[in-house]
């Protein structure tokens, strides 16, 4: 048997990829040499304190992950857990691009960490609108002519909580040569069907999720990457061994097996997210409410350089995105008590005398101790 194993790397991968060994954890793991003794590790056989590494590749917390994804078709070898999605970002730019020639695709507007990234990386970013009354719609087109090494679609979208059509994801899959990359991070709020279900017909298609939001571990710092075995191989090449710790796992494995409570609480979510939405609708305020697929609400002021200190002086802190949609904030789906005191600070701000204030420097924020319920 081989002890010196190699993986396929994808062949849209950086050719430096090619040039690389499997690093020593790696190399032990899939060389699939059997011993009972592991004295190669340089570690403190007498600390008491997790003395040994974490398991390199937890095909049973895998297991796990895809049981609730549901696609019969994927396998663990379609799967790789990161600290966190944005590191799935960053796995993926280092992966698979190469500055600073490979062109980054974006929408606009959407998630700032991806063009964070590509910047940090000297890749050149070309961005596409996306149009319609809710930003909804999407040029295949104009994505097509920017001639991306990777294309990014943050769908449900942040800021704005709004989907591109699953016709249109398939489309880009067809039609874009490179990585075609979906952030599924708040899939779990909404009603339309996740890329996963598509992922094994298309080989250029990859899909972050994370365990942050919906799934409320946002401690643990897990996210996952789904994709074509080649490029969760290639991937490899570029993670650090061991950064999927053993407290993390543990905590993973708690809440994939303990998931109803969790899966119960999405749907109270939704429910306040959508009375939340009707009634934001009503304040004067407001001009324009966002629909929303995500666990949070997109909504444009119409006088944000007074409504949004105002918030800040009743002591609640939302997501300004002017930088997104001008005077626009985004707000977090909380609880009712949480929702209630938003709306009634927002309802004095349209039955308020319309003076000016100031941004207090030290706003005192609502509470998050991870304690509330709903």
């Amino acid at each position: 048997m081989s002890t010196t194993p190699t993986l396929e790397i994808h062949p849209q991968a950086r050719d430096s990829l090619k040039k690389l060994r499997l690093q020593g954890p790696l190399k032990k793991h899939f060389s699939q040499v059997a011993f009972e003794i592991d004295l190669s590790d340089n570690t403190n056989p007498l600390s008491p304190y997790l003395p040994n590494y974490p398991v390199i590749d937890p095909v049973e917390l895998k297991k796990l992950y895809l049981d609730y994804i549901g696609n019969p078709n994927l396998t663990p070898e379609h799967m790789l857990f990161t600290v966190g999605a944005a590191d799935g970002i960053d796995l993926i730019l280092r992966g698979f691009a190469q500055p600073p020639y490979d062109v980054i695709c974006l929408t606009d507007p959407t998630y700032f960490a991806y063009e964070h990234w590509a910047t940090l990386y000297d890749l050149p970013v070309k961005k596409v609108p996306l149009t319609g009354d809710h930003f909804e719609e999407l040029s295949v087109e104009d994505i097509q002519r920017t001639n991306p090494k990777i294309f990014i679609l943050c769908n449900p979208n942040n800021p704005t909580g709004t989907q591109v059509r699953p016709e249109t994801i398939e489309k880009i899959c067809q039609t874009v040569k490179g990585l075609v990359v979906i952030d599924e991070a708040y899939i779990e709020f909404s009603d339309q069907e996740s890329s996963t279900k598509i992922l094994h017909k298309y080989e250029n298609l990859v899909i972050l999720r994370t365990l942050s939001k919906a799934w409320g571990m946002a401690g643990a710092r897990c996210g996952i990457i789904l994709g074509d075995p080649r490029i969760i191989y290639s991937l490899l090449y570029v993670q650090a061994p061991f950064s999927f710790s053993i407290p993390t796992q543990n905590a993973v494995r708690e809440g994939l097996t303990n998931s109803t409570p969790l899966k119960q609480s999405w749907e109270i979510i939704k429910h306040e997210r959508d009375q939340l939405v009707n009634n934001l609708k009503g304040l004067s305020c407001i001009k324009k409410v966002y629909p929303s697929q995500a666990n949070f609400v997109m909504v444009t002021l119409k006088d944000y350089e007074n409504t949004f200190p105002r918030l800040l002086q009743s002591g609640i802190y939302v997501a300004s995105c002017r930088w997104a949609v001008p005077n626009s904030i985004r707000i977090s789906v909380s609880t009712e008590s949480n929702n209630q005191a938003l709306f009634d600070a927002l309802n004095q701000c349209s039955t308020g005398d319309g003076s000016s204030c100031e941004i207090p420097s030290t706003p005192k924020g609502i509470k998050r101790d991870g304690t509330s319920s709903f």
